[in-house]
């Protein structure tokens, strides 16, 4: 990972941004967005960059909000904020701790129904059933 102190952009060879984007990297986003921060200046990202390898122009490719510079052969400039914007939607969400659900002692609803006692008038309407039909 190469950064430039002037601009905060970040160039990355073709085998180090493939796996920088593979797989989300906490050190790599911060290291990111530390050099974009510290940019002294904002260069014209309008235009295309050339590769800090063979100095040719770079095609350039969108995903989602980045439009990105990159050199088939080479690797791939990314202006300041363009690699934390890519990878922050990688990161994983933490997990939360599930709460202990918590039962009210009656069961009685706002409409003044007791679901208990339905639930056993229920239950004993359905014994009466069974007991008729094994009785005749």
């Amino acid at each position: 990972m190469l950064g430039c102190g002037l601009c905060g952009g970040i160039w990355l060879d073709n085998d180090a941004a493939q796996r920088v984007t593979q797989h989300f990297n906490a050190r790599v986003v911060d290291m990111a967005t530390r050099a974009s921060q510290t940019a002294q200046r904002r260069p014209d990202v309008r235009a295309s960059a050339k590769c800090a390898s063979c100095r040719t122009e770079m095609g350039r490719r969108t995903f989602g909000q980045v439009s990105l510079d990159i050199c088939q052969a080479h690797g791939t400039w990314f202006d300041a904020g363009e690699l934390a914007a890519l990878l922050e939607p990688m990161r994983p969400v933490p997990m939360q701790p599930m709460q202990q659900p918590v039962y009210e002692e009656t069961t009685t609803t706002s409409s003044g129904i007791d679901w208990g006692d339905v639930a056993g008038s229920v239950a004993g309407g359905a014994f009466e059933v069974l007991a008729a039909i094994l009785t005749d």
